[in-house]
């Protein structure tokens, strides 16, 4: 993650499937690479699919006075739903 030149967005998209109850939203969280910052966000909106197996997005900004390098993702999981989910965090985020 940049942030050096300011404030840098991130587009996260999440797969997830729970066809018992279904989903009702994501929650993804980042760490810094020293570990002494952290961000996370629920990911709200359902891009494709349905509340069974679909795609979930939302974008959320890292502030321009956030470490920068590369955050992992700690944490990845659909909090309100009932089954075990299939989820696929991003890979890496960006620098």
């Amino acid at each position: 993650m940049d942030t050096t030149g300011g404030d840098a967005p991130l587009s996260i998209s999440l797969q997830m499937t729970d066809d018992v109850s279904g989903v009702k939203d994501g929650f993804i969280r980042f760490e810094s690479p020293s570990g002494n910052q952290a961000e996370g966000t629920t990911v709200p909106t359902l891009t494709s699919g349905d509340k069974y197996s679909g795609t979930w997005s939302v974008d959320i900004l890292f502030s321009e006075y956030a470490e920068s390098g590369d955050w992992t993702v700690t944490t990845s999981e659909p909090p309100t739903s009932q089954a075990t989910p299939a989820t696929t965090p991003p890979a890496n985020c960006p620098r």
